[in-house]
Parts: structure tokens; C-alpha cells; sequence
């Protein structure tokens, strides 16, 4: 079963952002893949912090839950005599997490909810009041150039024991396995990847697409830093033609245009390098 929801985002009557939610189950399944597709309607590119916030209502009541966090499992387990859980399908994508008491004007003020998405991962357990918590998870930071879209997936888990939840979660794994089985170049990528440029033969001008994964990014003592990214264009003697990207870059995918008006016709080179791996692939410029 599929249900796809669509909500858009907007300030001032004017459109930022149209997230959209689909929403895969399977019958006596006790798991639910969420995949949250956020497209970029502004006229320019934006690097998002994309999370998301839970309040949850277990047993059917709010309140004295506890809710567990680890780095180690990046699962957000909340559980009183019902274990619920919450798992980025890639769990390199996890950042932040955050659990805070939940407070009737908590939602008036953006900032606490960005405080929680932009905090430390919680190591430890935490039980809630009588009010329950509202817990928070975002992903690492993301590139979306304007006009396109971006998704990531989740996991929503459930079982009476633990070892239950651990079993929903094998099973989850398995199903998006078979979702993802066909290539969606919007989720964010797990790997350096570098496509083949379009077309090719080119004269004189082709695109190049290629994908920084979400384990370049790089935790520092100030928050977090990218790696920076190197693209460059080569001759068949091994002579620079041309540098088309040198600079850092959060996880995402990518397209840049290269124009050989000036160079011969002949076989060049392109080589991605981003930290310690580098992909290269053959062009051929004819004119």
C-alpha cells in the first residue's frame, strides 16, 4: 500500500518549499517506510537542515515515556510497555537528534524547535513528565539547487518487546531494499558517484552530474564542515583543460556545464575528487 501527501511550505503567501510524503505499509507488517521528498521553489539554491519532529502517544496516552538515542544503533527507540521505534534508513544521515519536555507554546517559537535540530545526539535515556516530549531528528546538512528536489526515508517501527522492534527493523530493510531496487536520483546519495556526461559525443557544450555522499561531511569542534570537491577536465597528455568545480560542498547531487569552444577536437577527461576517493571518465569532443 502506497499514500502519497503533499504539504506545502510557504511565508508570506509565497511558496518555499513542497514536501511531499509517501507513505509504503504491507499487510501484518509491523513497519512503515516514510520517504519525505522536499522540492526547492525559490530561485536559488539552498543548503536545508531536513529533520523531523515526534510527539509521540503510546498506549494511547501522551506522557512518561522514555526515549533512548544512541549513536551507535542511530535508532530513536521510544517505549513504555510498547516499544516504538524511529530509524533513518541510511543511518550515516542521522546528525542530530534532541528530546526536550513538551510545552503548550513550544510550537509559537521556531527556535527551539531548531535548537533541537541542530543539537548533539542524546546517549542516554530520558523519561518524560506527565506532558510527554517531542523529540527531534535531522539529517545531515543538504544541497538543493533551485527548481529541484531532495528526499530521505525513515523507518517507523513497532513491537510489544525489543527484539521485536529488532525484527521490524530487518524487515524494513528488506522491503527498502526492493523500493530502492530502481536508482532515485532525488534520495541522498550513500556514495561518490560521477555519470557519464550528456551527450557525448558533445559539441561543444555537456552536462555532468555526479553525487557527494553524506559520509564526507565532517564533524568539527564549531559543528560540521564539508569536504571540498574537485572537478577538472584533462587532455589525453594529462594537461588541465579546465577546472569546472573546486570548492567545499555539502552532500547532494550535482550538474555543472562545460563548454570545450575553445579546446580541439579530441578524447578529455574528467576526474572527480572528493577527500581520498576519485572517479575519472572519458569524454570525446568533436567539432
Amino acid at each position: 500500500m502506497e499514500m502519497i501527501i503533499t504539504y506545502q511550505l510557504e511565508k508570506d503567501f509565497f511558496p518555499y518549499f513542497l514536501v511531499t510524503l509517501n507513505v509504503y505499509g504491507w499487510k501484518n507488517a509491523s513497519f512503515l517506510i516514510l520517504k519525505i521528498s522536499v522540492q526547492n521553489l525559490l530561485n536559488r539554491d539552498v543548503v536545508a537542515n531536513l529533520g523531523v519532529e515526534v510527539i509521540p502517544q503510546i498506549d494511547s496516552e501522551f506522557g512518561y515515556e522514555r526515549v533512548k538515542i544512541t549513536e551507535t544503533s542511530k535508532m530513536i527507540m521510544i517505549y513504555k510497555q510498547t516499544f516504538l521505534g524511529l530509524k533513518y534508513c541510511n543511518s550515516k544521515e542521522l546528525l542530530f537528534a534532541n528530546v526536550f519536555e513538551w510545552d503548550y507554546d513550544y510550537f509559537k517559537n521556531d527556535s527551539v524547535i531548531y535548537k533541537g535540530m541542530t543539537n548533539k545526539i542524546i546517549d542516554t535515556s530520558y523519561t518524560a513528565s506527565e506532558k510527554g516530549s517531542v523529540i527531534t531528528g535531522c539529517i545531515r546538512p543538504i544541497s538543493i539547487p533551485k527548481g529541484d528536489s531532495i528526499a530521505t526515508s525513515l523507518f517507523i517501527l513497532a513491537g510489544k518487546y525489543q527484539y521485536e522492534l529488532e525484527n521490524a527493523l530487518r524487515m524494513a530493510e528488506k522491503n527498502y531494499k526492493i523500493l530502492t531496487s530502481v536508482k532515485d536520483e532525488h534520495v541522498l546519495p550513500e556514495e561518490i558517484y560521477l555519470k557519464q556526461n550528456y551527450p557525448n559525443p558533445f559539441n561543444p557544450v555537456t552536462k555532468i552530474k555526479f553525487s557527494i555522499p553524506v559520509e564526507t561531511l565532517r564533524s568539527t569542534k564549531g559543528g560540521t564542515s564539508f569536504q571540498n570537491v574537485i572537478l577538472k577536465v584533462y587532455d589525453v597528455l594529462g594537461r588541465e583543460a579546465a577546472t569546472l568545480v573546486n570548492e567545499e560542498k555539502p552532500p547532494g547531487n550535482y550538474e555543472v556545464e562545460f563548454n570545450g569552444e575553445n579546446l580541439p577536437t579530441g578524447i578529455y577527461f574528467y576526474k572527480l575528487t572528493s577527500g581520498e576517493k576519485s572517479i575519472t571518465r572519458k569524454m570525446l569532443l568533436v567539432r
